[in-house]
């Protein structure tokens, strides 16, 4: 199973997410925004395997941190989806470069779908 970076501002849905994941078998790494993201990549020494950002956070959003990404040439190969809760947050959030889009609220079905599909395409 992958390793995925979870980063979200609201402790609520980052509990409830990583432990959904984690229940599925999948290793979770988390962090309430960008920042702790990029310290987390600086520092690891495995990188993960997928990237889940919340768009809305404070001291680096999921934009920032995905031009963050995109700048490092090693973190730029993992995939990232963004999520938000504005529908019209999704062409900006792709044409940014994010690799999928989550919109809140969703049932974890579709993460575990969308999962695949990021696994698939590094393959």
């Amino acid at each position: 199973m992958p390793t995925i970076l979870l980063l979200d501002d609201n402790k609520d849905m980052l509990q409830v997410l990583s432990e959904t994941l984690e229940f599925h078998q999948h290793t979770v790494i988390c962090g309430f925004n960008g920042h702790e993201g990029i310290n987390h990549l600086n520092t690891c020494t495995h990188l993960p395997d997928i990237i889940i950002s919340d768009l809305n956070m404070p001291n680096m959003n999921g934009v920032e941190f995905l031009g963050a990404l995109q700048r490092n040439t090693i973190w730029s190969q993992i995939p990232v989806a963004i999520m938000s809760g504005e529908t019209g947050d999704r062409s900006h959030i792709l044409q940014a470069g994010a690799d999928a889009f989550v919109l809140k609220p969703f049932h974890y079905q579709e993460i575990e779908i969308l999962l695949q599909q990021l696994i698939q395409t590094t393959r």
